[in-house]
């Protein structure tokens, strides 16, 4: 049975690679073209969208993410998930430290959304699936 950590980490890495399907897929809330959603989601007025093809890859890695957290978190996967899971810990704890240095001192609208949701949201997943690897740990 997975306990919270592993639950609530592996289920935001689907959801967001959920999100990330759609707009793949085409969607663009919440801006309404790929300019407005970029401005959102990707960076700075200017930023292009990454397109379809690298949302995609997006999409696969937050799934790969999930599937080695929840496998970490439960005690399966044996040490593959135990470092992949750690690996996503790390990579979380560092974009979300790092949109915090980056984006705090710039005004444009991803740099407010980075700054109260994005990087908080990164860090906080981060910590989640650190601990999920943790309690895996504990259960081998």
């Amino acid at each position: 049975m997975a306990d919270l950590p592993t639950t609530a980490s592996a289920g935001t890495l689907v959801a967001l690679g959920g999100l990330h399907g759609y707009w793949a897929a085409g969607g663009r809330w919440p801006g309404h073209d790929d300019a407005s959603l970029a401005s959102i989601v990707v960076g700075p007025p200017g930023t292009s969208w990454p397109g379809a093809a690298a949302t995609w890859a997006i999409t696969g890695v937050l799934g790969i993410a999930a599937g080695l957290v929840a496998a970490a978190g439960t005690g399966r996967g044996g040490r593959t998930a135990l470092l992949g899971a750690r690996g996503v810990a790390t990579v979380m704890v560092a974009r979300g430290a790092g949109g915090l240095v980056i984006s705090r001192h710039r005004s444009h609208r991803f740099a407010q959304l980075d700054v109260v949701l994005y990087s908080p949201l990164c860090m906080t997943l981060g910590i989640a699936c650190g601990l999920a690897s943790r309690e895996g740990q504990r259960r081998r």
